[in-house]
């Protein structure tokens, strides 16, 4: 007659008591570490090395560059420390994904992946702050964590001059031109941004190439600066605080501010609102540069011969009335409507404002425009 099988709880005390005796036989020849494996196998367990790894890093811009500022600083970058640098503070809220998950960084701008296949995936971060999506390529491996570090993210460095006052001329409107655009493009754009606003005598020669300088030394790749000037100035050349007109070296001219911005890691655009302001990228200088050249983009208020001028009706220069009108409001520079307005975008709308209400006046003139190869980069974001 055959056996009974045994039940459950008897089979599993007869198997345990024959591992007991065996490892009792096996302590005695040294083998133990087998009992351990033995015992493993029994309940079911087995040992697998992890394919995850964890990722962690801290995201921070500079103080005030979120969005408001009145001095220059340093770049905003993403680092592995838990403890902002001087000058700099946490980004909250910025979106991190990696290999399809997504984190949001803490109030110390912190993010943390805790299991991340290993190999090699892309980081991105997305923020108001930032001008663009950052990105970096990370090896996970197993075990230790992963810090991030290095990270560059787009800033913009925005240098707003208005002069109003001359040796023997006052030109109306022109600082309060100035006050205009820097509170509109510089402080109300949620680009991550820098800013200078350089008004009559603070405006003078040295005070604006150093504005310039301390941008180009500070920037990186990725970066943009962005110069806006309304005040006198002529064929080829800017009048500074202090330009009599008694002499060319107390005036800016074209090539001169060119080999200022030379240089600079990113995309540069000159706004000016100023008379026959085309004359900056016409192919023509006083020197052998000028601005018509790939890097750079221009938008000008007026063109060989044409002067602007102070309009009591809209209480500001028809130029910069439409510039700060196309960035407020509902918009109307963003003609795709993306919340992202591009030089290009700013240059049409005024272009076509402008025509508009200046048709039939006989001091009817309307912008110019260059930049073939940054005519889509952004230069506002609400």
């Amino acid at each position: 007659m055959d056996k009974k099988p045994r039940k459950p709880e008897r089979a599993a005390k007869h198997i345990m008591r024959e591992i007991l005796e065996r490892g009792e036989a096996m302590k005695r020849h040294g083998y133990l570490v087998a009992l351990l494996l033995v015992a493993i196998v029994i309940t079911g367990c087995t040992v697998t090395v992890s394919n995850y790894g964890s990722v962690v890093g801290y995201v921070y811009v500079p103080e005030g560059s979120q969005p408001d500022v009145l001095s220059m600083d340093v770049e905003p970058l993403i680092l592995s420390s838990a403890l902002a640098p001087d000058g700099y503070e946490p980004v909250v809220d910025a979106i991190v994904r990696l290999g399809g998950q997504i984190r949001e960084t803490e109030y110390d701008g912190r993010f943390h992946f805790p299991s991340v296949p290993t190999g090699k995936h892309v980081l991105t971060v997305t923020h108001e702050a930032l001008r663009f999506e950052v990105k970096k390529t990370i090896t996970v491996r197993a075990g230790s964590p992963t810090y991030v570090g290095d990270l560059y993210g787009g800033i913009g460095y925005y240098v707003v001059i208005g002069i109003g006052e001359y040796p023997g001329l006052t030109i109306p409107g022109s600082v309060a031109n100035a006050e205009r655009v820097y509170q509109t493009l510089f402080a109300g754009n949620r680009l991550a941004g820098l800013g200078q606003l350089l008004l009559d005598s603070n405006a003078t020669k040295a005070k604006i190439k150093a504005s310039i300088d301390r941008a180009k030394n500070l920037a990186e790749s990725g970066d943009y600066l962005v110069i806006y000037f309304s005040g006198r100035s002529g064929q080829d050349y800017l009048s500074p605080s202090g330009d009599n007109q008694s002499d060319w070296s107390k005036a800016i001219t074209d090539g001169e501010l060119e080999t200022w911005v030379r240089g600079f890691p990113g995309s540069v655009t000159l706004i000016i609102d100023g008379s026959e302001s085309s004359s900056m990228a016409d192919g023509d200088a006083l020197y052998p540069a000028a601005f018509k050249e790939p890097e750079y983009t221009v938008i000008s208020a007026a063109g060989p011969g044409d002067f602007v001028f102070w309009d009591e009706y809209l209480e500001s220069s028809v130029f910069t009335h439409f510039l700060v009108k196309g960035l407020t409001g509902t918009y109307p520079a963003d003609f795709n409507h993306n919340r992202d307005i591009t030089a290009y975008e700013l240059y049409q709308y005024i272009s076509s404002e402008m025509d508009d209400y200046l048709w039939g006046d006989p001091d009817h003139y309307l912008p110019a425009y260059w930049g073939p190869s940054y005519k889509d980069s952004v230069i506002f974001r609400y």
